[in-house]
């Protein structure tokens, strides 16, 4: 069952995570005068902890893995959440994905139910792209429906309530397209880009200030293309950059092009 939270509750989670580290620390703080500090060996310990095996993942494409991994809503007991609430999920390298509480809090079973992944002592394949594994800690779902890639973060070095006012607005605009077009950029581009400085990661560049994509790809096709797989573009050997692919049809593209189009010429 979800829990609310007073409005003026603060949570954060913060795992501290260093290559050099031989036993990594999640803390979790509801108060900030009584933290709750893990180890990971000690979460490895725990009576609930499971062993599933997911498919999935974009962090090993086309594979099945096994975890240790702990329900995040066993984890997080005694937190409380607003059933519009959300969780901030912060990478070590920026990457942020706001993911809605009342997801990760379902113990129920009847849905999606979201995990932590813990990285044993022997390290976890290296990541396809970027740098390291994707520990110490990795956010996984037990799922019985498709789960969107970017709610997969992982290498997480904090998680937290979010109560961020930088939040992407929608743009006051009625045209349906560029309405269109910012869920979709909300949806597949926010996990790493702001864009008029709004936004809460800072893993990817920002977009629109200084210049919009619009106005440096002055071909549509290639920007398109450059969407769909930026390999295609530029190729940069640790490029964390995946496109999007066939995951959006020629109609969402183009509304997301006219989102793009419409905040270059809207900047703060």
């Amino acid at each position: 069952m979800l829990r609310l939270i007073p409005l003026f509750g603060l949570i954060f989670l913060s795992a501290v995570y260093a290559g050099t580290q031989t036993d990594p620390t999640l803390t979790i703080t509801t108060n900030a005068a009584h933290p709750v500090t893990y180890t990971r060996s000690q979460l490895l310990a725990r009576q609930d902890l499971d062993t599933l095996t997911v498919a999935g993942n974009p962090a090993f494409p086309g594979k099945s893995t096994n975890y240790k991994a702990i329900k995040l809503c066993n984890l997080l007991t005694g937190i409380s959440a607003d059933q519009n609430g959300k969780f901030e999920f912060v990478g070590a390298d920026g990457y942020v994905t706001i993911i809605p509480a009342n997801s990760i809090m379902d113990c129920s079973g009847k849905h999606n139910v979201a995990y932590l992944a813990i990285e044993p002592n022997q390290p976890w394949p290296p990541l396809p792209h970027g740098s390291g594994t994707a520990g110490p800690f990795d956010l996984i779902w037990k799922s019985a429906t498709p789960v969107r890639p970017q709610y997969w973060p992982w290498q997480v070095v904090e998680i937290r309530m979010a109560q961020n006012t930088n939040e992407l607005t929608a743009p006051a605009t009625t045209d349906s397209h560029v309405q269109a077009g910012f869920n979709t950029f909300k949806q597949y581009c926010s996990v790493c880009h702001a864009i008029n400085g709004m936004g809460n990661s800072i893993m990817g560049p920002y977009l629109n200030l200084p210049m919009s994509p619009v106005e440096y790809y002055k071909n549509d096709t290639l920007l398109r293309r450059f969407i769909r797989n930026p390999q295609d573009i530029r190729k940069l050997e640790k490029d964390r950059m995946p496109g999007v692919g066939n995951a959006l049809s020629a109609t969402e593209m183009d509304n997301l092009v006219a989102y793009m189009r419409y905040m270059s010429q809207h900047r703060n």
